[in-house]
């Protein structure tokens, strides 16, 4: 549970250089929620209707007739997570703060969308395991896992992902996105149940991951160090995509830095040229493509992965 804002808190805030502003150490990029398709619903679930099956066809002989067939639907029922970020500031904190790097309120309503974006991130590859009240992950969702890169433990994964309405897409539900009322002062309490006004808001927002395909998830697992993603090991994942899905331009790769460093020292005639040497293209440039699909980085897929060859 984190802690709310203290007096050493504003301290940190007090008398920074106004011209540079808050500083911010909290790097982790995930782009996810950014760059994933979002679409929105009118409550709280969603249907998702699929052909599993196609009606049959073939050649006859005149006067010979042929069984008549049908498409084989399935209908299925998929529930929204609420997600919530409460937010709450002594109204002491607000009025002692000499705005220094900007209003304090501001700053902890951008905090939490980042730290929002960041949770969405994490739940969106490994699912309940990184919140169990959240939705499932792509690790529980893949059609065929079995591109194996050969690492057991301490690994990363990279993921093949169709990403659109039909594919891998984020549901908004009640017809909203993800929402931060205004800031009110109202009348909280502490641990003894003492009152005192606080500022207070949150943001929130019912959201899911649709998987609507079961031809939209692929990725190569068991990647380290001594176990390189390879151009081989992306085709391999690759092949397994239907030709009619790669006629899109939807299809994305996310990976993180060690998979995309991995990639790029595969690609290298040498593993070390010292500057200024001749012979230019030795080592490879930073990958941004595999098997002609971009790559997007991320820093929600973790190098802690534990995987088995089967």
């Amino acid at each position: 549970m984190a802690l709310p804002l203290t007096l050493l808190s504003l301290a940190a805030r007090t008398g920074n250089d106004a011209v540079i502003g808050l500083i911010e150490d909290v790097v982790t990029y995930s782009p996810e929620f950014a760059k994933f398709p979002v679409r929105t619903v009118p409550g709280v679930t969603y249907k998702v209707g699929r052909r599993t099956s196609l009606p049959s066809s073939g050649f006859r002989n005149v006067n010979e007739g042929v069984g008549a067939s049908a498409s084989v639907y399935v209908q299925e029922i998929k529930q929204l997570y609420f997600m919530d970020g409460q937010l709450q500031v002594d109204e002491a904190i607000v009025k002692a703060d000499d705005r220094s790097v900007g209003d304090v309120l501001a700053d902890e309503g951008a905090g939490e969308l980042e730290s929002t974006i960041l949770a969405i991130g994490s739940q969106t590859y490994y699912g309940t395991a990184a919140g169990t009240k959240g939705f499932a992950g792509l690790s529980t969702q893949i059609n065929d896992d079995s591109v194996f890169a050969g690492g057991t433990s301490n690994t990363c994964s990279a993921y093949l992902l169709d990403l659109s309405y039909r594919g891998v897409h984020f549901v908004l539900g009640n017809n909203g996105g993800l929402i931060l009322p205004p800031w009110i002062k109202q009348q909280v309490r502490d641990a003894n149940l003492n009152p005192y006004m606080a500022y207070v808001t949150n943001l929130s927002a019912y959201l899911g991951l649709a998987v609507n395909s079961a031809y939209s998830v692929w990725r190569v697992r068991g990647i380290d160090t001594t176990h390189a993603l390879t151009d081989a090991l992306g085709a391999k994942a690759y092949e397994h995509v239907p030709v009619s899905r790669r006629q899109s331009s939807n299809l994305r790769w996310l990976m993180n830095p060690l998979a995309i460093r991995t990639l790029q020292v595969s690609r290298s005639a040498v593993g070390y040229q010292a500057a200024g040497a001749g012979g230019g293209g030795a080592f490879a440039p930073m990958p941004t493509e595999l098997c002609n699909v971009p790559i997007i980085l991320t820093d929600s897929l973790t190098n802690t992965e534990t995987t088995t060859a089967s």
